[in-house]
């Protein structure tokens, strides 16, 4: 007699099965829904005290020069361009500047005149637009933080964020130093065109043209369009007095 094949035990196998598998996907899921949620956090990057004291990016609101209100200074006897080796001192010890050893140019007559955070007031005359133009090239090559000494010097133009941009906001040490030479031409008795020469990095004679004109109270530097200030390098081997001659420079005694 044929009998009919017992199919109830392969049944509860597979529920069995059903079971199994839907207990563990709850259990995984409920799990799941037991963890919470990832926090938030903000990665931070840790660029030491450096970071802290001499950001190197310039500040939200702008960077900001300091104004200055010029004393009257002694008439100039000559209104003709400076030429030869000049040079009539120094002076240094900034709280502005990278370094104590940092100096800048002074003359007995031409100024600067007022020392703040920066030096200013520079005589209405060739030889105080000779200074200022020292001036400004080592002030801002030497300073902690050359954009705000460079918004310190420069005439109200729409071109003044692409120059200030040129150069970063801050820094901690400096290789470039004061001027070595000049050549200077005066357009008029309120505007001078003055280049100055002066060693940067890796004993490089470069030179920076300068274009100054007289506000009524101070000598200001006129930023380029484009923020291209034109700075090229003279020489590299370091003999600065044979760079001056190959280029038409008049020295700059640094005794």
């Amino acid at each position: 007699m044929n009998t009919k094949p017992n199919r109830l035990p392969w049944v509860l196998v597979a529920v069995l099965a059903l079971v199994i598998v839907c207990g563990g996907s709850w259990l995984l899921f409920r799990a799941n829904q037991s963890q919470p949620a990832p926090s938030k956090t903000t990665a931070t990057t840790d660029q030491g005290q450096w970071a802290s004291e001499h950001p190197t990016s310039a500040p939200e609101n702008g960077v900001k020069g300091e104004s200055v209100k010029c004393p009257s200074l002694p008439e100039a006897a000559s209104t003709e361009a400076i030429t030869g080796a000049f040079g009539e001192g120094w002076k240094g010890k900034l709280d502005s500047l990278t370094d104590e050893s940092d100096i800048y140019p002074v003359s007995e007559n031409a100024g600067p005149a007022v020392v703040k955070t920066y030096p200013h007031c520079f005589q209405h005359s060739p030889k105080g637009a000779l200074v200022a133009a020292g001036t400004f090239v080592s002030v801002v090559n030497q300073a902690a933080y050359p954009q705000q000494a460079m918004a310190s010097y420069l005439a109200d133009s729409g071109n003044n964020q692409a120059a200030l941009e040129t150069v970063a906001f801050s820094q901690t040490t400096t290789s470039a130093g004061s001027p070595l030479g000049y050549v200077e031409e005066m357009r008029s008795p309120d505007d001078a065109f003055v280049v100055i020469a002066y060693y940067g990095d890796f004993a490089r004679v470069d030179a920076w043209p300068v274009h100054l004109k007289w506000d009524g109270n101070d000598w200001k530097v006129i930023a380029p369009e484009n923020g291209n200030w034109g700075i090229r390098t003279l020489g590299t081997n370091g003999n600065h007095e044979g760079v001056l001659a190959k280029n038409g420079l008049y020295e700059w005694k640094t005794n």
